[in-house]
């Protein structure tokens, strides 16, 4: 049961790390890429 909870606590980190990291990658360029493509593909971000 403590591996359950470990893993859906790193995952949740893990994932809310990611969200942030976007939200601020977002800001920083002024999110209008974004607006244009309604559909978000991990892992095709073009930087």
């Amino acid at each position: 049961m403590n591996v359950a909870i470990v893993l859906a606590f790193a995952l949740g980190t893990v994932t809310g790390l990611v969200t942030v990291v976007l939200l601020v990658g977002c800001q920083r360029r002024g999110g209008r890429h974004i607006a244009g493509s309604p559909r978000r593909t991990p892992g095709r971000h073009t930087y």
